[in-house]
């Protein structure tokens, strides 16, 4: 495809910062647009971010760099606003991915495409169960989302939100919440069958729901033979790290706090598990979850995250209400009466997972670039 003025159509994915999932991402997807005759760039505004600890991507290849600082919460300051537009502009995209709505950078990009004719495809792994949803901000995000060319989305409860805010169906691909597979999958051959060993990794915040958690597991594991030796290995870092320490103090071992683990250290982190146990109360997507069904483990999720209805059946795992201790009880138990099947779920999850692999969104992508470059004058 050629634009207007000749050479290949350019497509720029903005991220505030571009990780190890990102990187490998927008590696794959970069080759697939070439190979149909575009170009991807993507186009990172910070030089780190608040949330994460991860480091961001140098600039080279396909990736271009701002090198922003945030004004906390992941936030743009008011006065970068024009160094982000000029660095939108000396890209001169054709198309343009934009995450989400709720900050800033995103909402500074929606207009400044509107304005000069450019295409915008919507990033969103939101679904209508995350927060309470107050109609005034429905209506503002209804009329940005009937404003987009395209929408690439996680999974279907993210796609029903974006159709309940006026997004045609047809205009919606999904696969933007992937991992790169191979990079988990070697866990699978360094596990020592038998254990009960269940790992979390998630950030150490209230959302997560772990405090909760980790009360239900000492009860759960208490009742459980005294031939069963149950463990809970809890990886990442937070604002709630003083609870869960406490929890772990008085856990007899049984909880066991890894702190953070870096991109590379996770094979192993899944390595040393049996089973993965997410118990979110809110949880978009749960990237985590792809991670731990590459490596071959079963999982117990929690019915508040978005993966759950793409990837959790009980061929490879459990799903369970997490709102109170009952729900996360039962769903312990759940796991516990099928420790023999296991070995088999773990898997079913790793062939489950091969299809939410990094093709998936390199063709989500350009399938969502696509429409949206071909439906431009309508919008």
């Amino acid at each position: 495809m050629s634009a207007p003025g000749g050479g290949p159509e350019r497509v720029v994915l903005v991220y505030q910062l571009l990780g190890d999932y990102h990187r490998a991402r927008v590696a794959r997807a970069a080759e697939r647009f070439a190979g149909e005759g575009m170009e991807l760039l993507a186009l990172q505004i910070f030089s780190r971010q608040d949330a994460y600890r991860w480091a961001g991507s140098a600039a080279g290849g396909a990736v271009r760099g701002l090198g922003l600082a945030t004004t906390g919460c992941d936030q743009i300051r008011w006065s970068d606003l024009g160094a982000l537009l000029r660095g939108a502009g000396d890209l001169r995209p054709d198309a343009m991915f934009v995450n989400g709505w709720s900050t800033r950078d995103a909402l500074a990009l929606h207009a400044w495409c509107r304005t000069r004719g450019i295409p915008t495809i919507l990033v969103s792994a939101s679904q209508a169960s995350d927060f309470g949803r107050r109609p005034w901000k429905e209506w503002i995000k209804s009329r940005i989302v009937r404003r987009c060319g395209s929408a690439f989305v996680a999974g279907a409860p993210q796609q029903r939100y974006l159709e309940r805010l006026g997004m045609r169906r047809q205009a919606i691909f999904n696969g933007c919440d992937v991992v790169d597979n191979r990079h988990f999958s070697g866990a699978v051959s360094r596990r020592r069958p038998g254990g009960r060993r269940l790992v979390t990794v998630a950030r150490w915040e209230k959302q997560k729901n772990l405090v909760a958690a980790g009360n239900a597991f000492l009860r759960f594991a208490g009742r459980r033979p005294a031939a069963e030796s149950w463990q809970w290995n809890l990886a990442g870092y937070g604002s709630q790290e003083a609870e869960l320490r406490a929890l772990a103090d008085r856990s007899g071992g049984r909880i066991r706090l890894l702190g953070y683990r870096a991109y590379a250290d996770l094979p192993a982190t899944y390595a040393e598990a049996d089973i993965y146990w997410q118990p979110s109360r809110m949880e978009p997507w749960g990237l985590a979850v792809n991670e731990a069904m590459a490596a071959g483990l079963p999982v117990l999720v929690s019915s508040r995250c978005g993966c759950a209805e793409d990837l959790v059946d009980a061929a490879v795992g459990w799903v369970f209400d997490p709102g109170a201790e009952g729900g996360l009880l039962d769903g312990l138990e759940s796991a516990a009466r099928c420790h023999s099947d296991w070995p088999g779920m773990g898997a079913a999850a790793s062939a489950r997972i091969a299809d939410w692999d990094l093709d998936r969104f390199a063709d989500g992508a350009l399938a969502a670039t696509r429409w949206a470059l071909r439906h431009r004058a309508s919008r």
